[in-house]
């Protein structure tokens, strides 16, 4: 499961989209997230809104040259029915064409 809000010391972190500014592309709106689960957990005492096994982002980009790589730093908590990991981030290298 990996968790969307709340933003809060308590519970799980919000996932975390930021791209890497560029003259090479530009970002159209904002990033697209798809409908989370959201339920109340006892454990923290309130509703969290989290994604199970895997999701999806969209992102509209303009390219202003022929070829663009993009960089996207990701950071998100990933947790189960006992705990949560500490707040993970990774960064993706996208080409596109």
């Amino acid at each position: 499961m990996a968790c969307l809000l709340p933003k809060r010391k308590i519970g799980c972190n919000e996932v975390k989209i930021s791209y890497v500014s560029s003259k090479d592309f530009e970002l159209i709106g904002k990033t697209i997230e798809p409908k989370p689960i959201k339920k109340y957990d006892k454990t923290v005492k309130m509703d969290l809104a989290y994604f199970e096994k895997e999701v999806v982002f969209q992102q509209k980009i303009k390219l202003n040259k022929a070829t663009a790589l993009i960089k996207v730093k990701i950071e998100f908590m990933v947790c189960n029915d006992i705990s949560c990991l500490p707040a993970d981030e990774i960064t993706l290298s996208i080409p596109l064409k």
